[in-house]
């Protein structure tokens, strides 16, 4: 065989493959789980908007949010044509340049993941929307607030400054982040 019919063969393989994947048939959308006005406040940053934070040594800053918007995912499933469910996830993304904070918040419907993510470099934290705060009242800094919740991260590394834990309300959002060397960095409401 010479070189171009190898090659014409191997051409007529992967076609055969791409158009034998290609005939697979869509699977049927069985159920679409939106964002309620409830859910979508558990997340209380609009876009466009600075936050102001304090960290420990007295550094002002802002975090600033670069992004606020609704995305429609669709559900895995484990073979061609499955039938499948659409749900619709509200992305928030934050960042400030120093200290460089890089936040990512996330919601999805209840029905889908009663879950609030938020990721901040890399770390990971949430809380289930459907439980109880761990504090009615709280004081932060010199300011009360109400219904916050306590995130930890399980998976902090103690031999880098990194984030450990997060305090947070749906009024407010982040109220402070607890570092692995103990700094804090704190809302200014």
């Amino acid at each position: 065989m010479t070189h171009s019919t190898i090659f014409m063969k191997t051409i007529k393989s992967i076609s055969i493959a791409l158009l034998i994947g290609s005939c697979c048939p869509d699977g049927v959308e069985i159920d679409r789980l939106v964002l309620n006005e409830n859910e979508k406040k558990l997340i209380p940053y609009n876009g466009n908007e600075d936050v102001k934070m304090i960290y420990s040594n007295g550094f002002e800053f802002d975090f600033n949010t670069d992004r606020r918007a609704t995305e429609m995912h669709r559900t895995d499933t484990q073979h061609c044509g499955d039938s499948y469910s659409t749900y619709e996830l509200l992305v928030v993304e934050m960042h400030s340049e120093i200290p460089e904070f890089d936040i990512t918040l996330e919601v999805t419907p209840e029905e889908y993941s009663p879950y609030v993510n938020i990721g901040i470099n890399r770390y990971y934290f949430g809380f289930n929307s459907l439980s109880e705060p761990d504090y009615e009242d709280l004081e932060v800094n010199g300011t009360n607030f109400k219904n916050v919740y306590v995130l930890q991260n399980q998976f902090s590394d103690n031999s880098i400054i990194s984030p450990k834990e997060i305090l947070y309300n749906v009024q407010f959002g982040i109220i402070q982040i607890v570092m692995t060397n103990e700094d804090k960095v704190n809302l200014i409401p």
